[in-house]
């Protein structure tokens, strides 16, 4: 028997999602200003940040 949890936009999902996000703001403080909207920040792939939120969300 297998169990799945779903997390998805609520909870715990919602919580690790707004966690990233804040994070990858705060990251881009400096690049914000040329993005068309700070909802648009990111992680550069290979940096500890990126594999956190791999981690975070496989």
């Amino acid at each position: 028997m297998w169990i799945m949890l779903h997390s998805g936009s609520r909870g715990i999902g919602n919580a690790i999602g707004t966690y990233f996000i804040d994070l990858a703001q705060k990251e881009m403080q400096d690049q914000l200003e040329t993005l068309p909207s700070r909802d648009l920040a990111y992680f550069m792939e290979g940096t500890e940040y990126f594999d956190d939120y791999l981690r975070a969300v496989a």
